[in-house]
């Protein structure tokens, strides 16, 4: 007989597939934004986090940071950036995968790490047929370190929600 899935998983099912699929198309559509899209937008990110710390600590470096400085600060923010967006879809991919996993049958867990070694291959592949764009292997190595942290949340999240309900369970009896 089929197990009745409680509305809480389907909920969290559904919401985790939802904003994989948004992850990957924001992914792909920056991919396939060219050199020059893609500089503004990373620019205009830069300029805003200036903004932000500047409103908290005028004096920062962050804030004040022109010429080399904000170069160096532009850098690190698109590597941050390509680092969040895949660590964002690792936890959401794999959450979704552990969602679906039956107890003790976690046999497919190698999918979801290779659908996401795919996408950062795709994505890094992606960028070198735009132009203006290269595909680096700096950009792929921290997209790779982003999911991989990702898979570790959602892993230690998993645990951590599996051993609540069994801690709950052994009090209750």
């Amino acid at each position: 007989m089929k197990e009745k899935t409680h509305w809480s998983t389907t909920v969290v099912r559904v919401l985790l597939i939802v904003l994989s699929l948004c992850i990957w198309v924001f992914i792909f559509s920056n991919a396939l934004s060219d050199g020059e899209t893609s500089s503004k937008q990373s620019h205009s990110v830069t300029v805003s986090v200036q903004e932000v710390v500047g409103a908290i600590n005028p004096n920062s470096p962050i804030a004040t940071a022109t010429g080399e400085s904000f170069d160096l600060l532009h850098a690190h923010i698109r590597n941050l950036a390509h680092f969040l967006q895949y660590f964002a879809l690792g936890v959401c991919v794999f959450g979704a995968y552990l969602s679906f996993a039956k107890k003790g049958n976690r046999r497919y867990g190698y999918i979801p790490p290779c659908l996401l070694f795919l996408t950062v291959a795709m994505d890094e592949y992606l960028q070198s047929l735009t132009v203006g764009r290269v595909s680096e292997f700096a950009d792929f190595a921290t997209d790779c370190v982003g999911f991989a942290c990702g898979i570790v949340l959602a892993l230690l999240v998993f645990g951590l929600i599996k051993w609540a309900a069994y801690t709950a369970r052994r009090r209750k009896s």
